[in-house]
Order: structure tokens, then C-alpha cells, then sequence
């Protein structure tokens, strides 16, 4: 991958946070324990939002182990 293209990987993942962390502010207080998924036993809003998290960290990590 040339440094360009991953530049661009870098500033899409940075704009979907953004993005992602505005949407995330909106939610009232109390709806974080809703359940909101219903499939493999229900998710509430506070689990969804810690998997996303989760994830974001392990691939922060695959992309700073493939960048060297």
C-alpha cells in the first residue's frame, strides 16, 4: 500500500469517529440499557457501543503492527 492510500485509510477512519462520537452524544442518559438488537440473546445500546470500541482498538493495533 503506498503512503498515500494509506494517509487516506488514516483520515476516513479519524472522520467516521467523528462522526460516529456525534451521533453517540445524542442519546438520552436513559436509553443506554434499552435493548436495541434483538438476534443472539439482545444487545443493549451500552454493549453495542463497547463491541464497537473494542474492535476499533484491535484494529488500531493491526494497522500500527502493518504500518511498521
Amino acid at each position: 500500500m503506498d503512503n498515500p492510500t494509506f494517509e487516506a485509510l488514516i483520515a476516513s477512519l479519524e472522520s467516521a469517529a467523528i462522526a460516529a462520537e456525534s451521533v453517540i452524544r445524542q442519546v438520552p442518559a436513559g436509553l443506554w440499557n434499552d435493548v436495541i438488537q434483538t438476534g443472539d440473546g439482545g444487545w443493549t445500546r451500552r454493549q453495542l457501543l463497547a463491541h464497537m470500541a473494542a474492535n476499533d482498538l484491535r484494529q488500531l493495533v493491526r494497522i500500527r503492527i502493518g504500518a511498521g
